[in-house]
């Protein structure tokens, strides 16, 4: 497979899910994008343990709470574990962009002179959370 394709659809693919799972069905969120991020992995030959262990990284990550109600400790600790995700195929720089990425973009978004909205923080995030995996896919 061109592994250029990887970035083309990869990376567009999980913030539009990631988007997607904030508006009315969080499964979209928790379950279909791990599933692509996954069966990405497995086009690419990734052993199947691998692919399993981050796909099932990805749903405990994507069900944990950041929202209003959750406290800056829940609300880093979910956003670390979203820089995580990729972790069984490896380690990356790139692994840092997500957590630095969601909690800036949560800051923001509540910043009342800024007022970033927050479709954007998601799109955003969901795009620095594929971009190790798609990195690492990339390189193989």
């Amino acid at each position: 497979m061109d592994r250029e394709l990887v970035y083309l659809i990869l990376l567009p693919l999980s913030s539009f899910l990631f988007m997607l799972g904030g508006y009315k069905w969080k499964g979209w969120r928790r379950f279909v994008l791990p599933l692509c991020l996954s069966c990405g992995c497995l086009i690419y030959s990734l052993p199947l343990y691998k692919c399993l262990a981050m796909g099932i990284l990805a749903c405990l990550s994507f069900s944990l709470p950041y929202g209003e109600n959750s406290s800056w400790i829940m609300r880093t600790l979910t956003s670390v574990t979203f820089g995580c995700i990729g972790m069984p195929l490896g380690v990356s720089s790139l692994m840092l962009v997500a957590p630095v990425v969601f909690l800036g973009g949560w800051l923001l978004s509540n910043n009342r002179k800024i007022n970033l909205q927050w479709k954007i923080v998601e799109a955003i995030t969901g795009f620095a959370i594929a971009l190790p995996i798609a990195d690492m896919l990339y390189r193989l």
